[in-house]
C-alpha cells in the first residue's frame, strides 16, 4: 500500500491579527507552518508529500520532498484544498492519503505514522487524543470522489455514513488549533514546555 502525506494550508486566517499573518508568525522561534510541515517531513510511512497553499506560495519555507499545490480559490474554504490534495495522490497512484492541517504545531510525526499505520482496508482511520477525534485523518483513494469541494467540512463529512468503515487510532500530541494571537500564546507556553512535532 502506498501512502501519502498532505498538509493543508491555503487558509486566508481571517481570526488572526493581521490576518493572513498566521502561517509565519513565529512559534518557538520558527514559522507556525514549520511545525506541521516537519511533523509531516519527519513520518516515515509517507511515500509522498504535498502542501496545499493559497496566494501566499511559502516556498521559503516549504522544506525539499514537497508537492506544492496552490489552491487558486481558497476563499472556497477547506475542502476546496481538501480535493486538491485528493486529485494530487490520485494522479501519484496513491491506495490514500494522510491530511493535516497548517495551523496545529503539535501534531506529531508520531500521529501522522500511526493514523498511515491503520489497517490497509478501512476507509477512514482518525487520529484521536484523549478520546477526541482530531487530525491527522486517513482517507482511503475509493472515497476522494465523495469528498465535498467547497465549505470548511473536510473528511469529517464522511464520518457520520454507515456504509463506511471507520477507525480511531490513539495518538500522541496535541490537537489544538492556533486561529487567534490568544491561542498563539497558548501555544508559545507549550513550546517554551517542550512539545513539538
Amino acid at each position: 500500500m502506498r501512502w501519502v502525506g498532505a498538509v493543508l494550508a491555503a487558509g486566508r486566517a481571517t481570526r488572526f491579527d493581521p490576518p493572513g499573518a498566521k502561517l509565519r508568525t513565529p512559534l518557538g522561534g520558527r514559522a507556525l507552518l514549520t511545525w506541521a510541515l516537519s511533523a509531516c517531513a519527519d513520518a516515515r510511512l509517507l511515500a509522498a508529500r504535498a502542501v496545499v497553499v493559497g496566494r501566499d506560495r511559502f516556498d521559503d519555507l516549504v522544506p525539499t520532498g514537497f508537492e506544492v499545490i496552490v489552491n487558486p480559490h481558497p476563499e472556497r474554504g477547506l475542502a476546496s484544498s481538501l480535493a486538491l490534495a485528493a486529485a494530487w495522490a490520485e494522479a501519484d497512484g496513491a491506495s490514500g492519503m494522510v491530511v493535516g492541517l497548517a495551523d496545529q504545531p503539535f501534531i506529531t510525526a508520531q500521529a501522522w505514522d500511526a493514523v498511515a499505520a491503520a489497517p490497509e482496508e478501512v476507509d477512514l482511520a482518525v487520529a484521536t487524543y484523549a478520546g477526541s477525534r482530531a487530525n491527522p485523518v486517513r482517507i482511503a483513494r475509493r472515497l476522494f470522489g465523495a469528498l465535498p469541494v467547497s465549505g470548511d467540512v473536510g473528511a469529517r463529512a464522511l464520518f457520520a455514513r454507515r456504509d463506511l468503515t471507520v477507525v480511531s487510532v490513539s495518538c500522541q500530541g496535541d490537537p489544538m488549533d492556533v486561529d487567534t494571537r490568544h491561542d498563539l500564546s497558548r501555544a508559545e507556553e507549550r513550546a517554551d514546555e517542550g512539545e513539538g512535532g
